[in-house]
């Protein structure tokens, strides 16, 4: 027997809705017109809330933002063997305004498999993307309180305006790989 993983990004709808109204169902076919298995009924996603890009709040960017880009870029010094530590590169883009009102949290998935250190501690070797933006170690769903697997970018008193128009700025910091190989995404 053959085990598969599969990851799924589904994007949310524009505007507030229920859980109830922003559902789905997944089936597996092996072609239009054979389902060889599926959801007995819709599954929730979870209610939704208007964010900085839905046009309920006009077309003003001048007071908030939102991220367009986020993404690892490996770069030459990076390790992928289990368990080693290793730098950590990221690229990020915004468009519109965003001060100090604004954090950027980034978790590391699978959850309950990355440790990367002690939520709450500075971000090791940290080089920001922009000025003034710092970096903590956070405990986000999926890992015990007491185990980092993610973190949360501060943005400074220096405002994130249209990052990255010009350049893709980057932004690194070193963690540890986990124990094992993992197929894995940050989000």
């Amino acid at each position: 027997q053959s085990t598969y993983s599969l990851t799924l990004k589904l994007l949310l709808p524009a505007g507030r809705m229920t859980a109830a109204e922003n559902s789905y169902v997944f089936t597996t076919e092996f072609d239009p017109d054979d389902i060889i298995e599926g959801t007995k009924s819709s599954i929730d996603l979870g209610y939704t809330v208007p964010h900085a890009k839905d046009p309920t709040y006009g077309n003003d960017f001048t007071s908030r933002g939102y991220i367009t880009g986020f993404f690892w870029q490996p770069t030459l010094t990076y390790e992928s063997s289990p368990d080693v530590i290793t730098v950590f590169t990221f690229g990020l883009r915004t468009f519109g305004f965003m001060n100090t009102d604004y954090n950027i949290d980034v978790v590391a998935h699978p959850t309950n498999v990355w440790k990367i250190g002690t939520p709450g501690t500075d971000c090791e070797q940290f080089t920001p993307p922009h000025i003034g933006t710092t970096c903590r170690l956070r405990s986000f769903q999926g890992a015990l309180a007491s185990e980092a697997n993610g973190f949360r970018l501060d943005v400074g008193t220096t405002p994130m305006i249209n990052l990255g128009s010009q350049a893709t700025p980057q932004f690194s910091l070193v963690i540890r790989n986990p124990p094992y190989s993992v197929n894995m995404y940050w989000t």
